[in-house]
């Protein structure tokens, strides 16, 4: 196998493990655990666009904002301290703008 190859299968497999982690920290009492890994969830993905995929991707900018925006809107509903909600719906609603423009761009 190329190195590339053996890298996107690598971090593919840090982020599932890490989508379990968080998954387990959700359900514990853990809270330290939960806002270490629930931001590294979509942080993986994003930098798997940013290092594994080609330069050239397709839309990739409007890519990258969407997950940028996604990546927030969970910070935004993690913080429990203060109502957030609105603040992380909007910018969920910017993030699903970001993917209808990439994929009628794209079409």
């Amino acid at each position: 196998m190329s190195n590339s190859v053996l890298a996107k299968v690598s971090l593919g497999c840090w982020i599932v493990w890490i989508t379990l982690v968080a998954a387990v920290a959700e359900l514990s009492i853990d809270i330290l655990l939960f806002y270490g890994t629930k931001p590294l969830i979509m942080g993986s993905m994003l930098a798997y666009v940013l290092f594994a995929q080609p330069e050239h991707l397709p839309q990739r900018g409007w890519l990258l904002t969407a997950m940028l925006l996604a990546l927030l809107g969970d910070v935004c509903l993690m913080i429990r301290e203060i109502d957030l909600f609105l603040a992380s719906t909007a910018t969920f609603i910017l993030m699903q703008g970001c993917y209808i423009v990439m994929f009628v761009r794209d079409v």
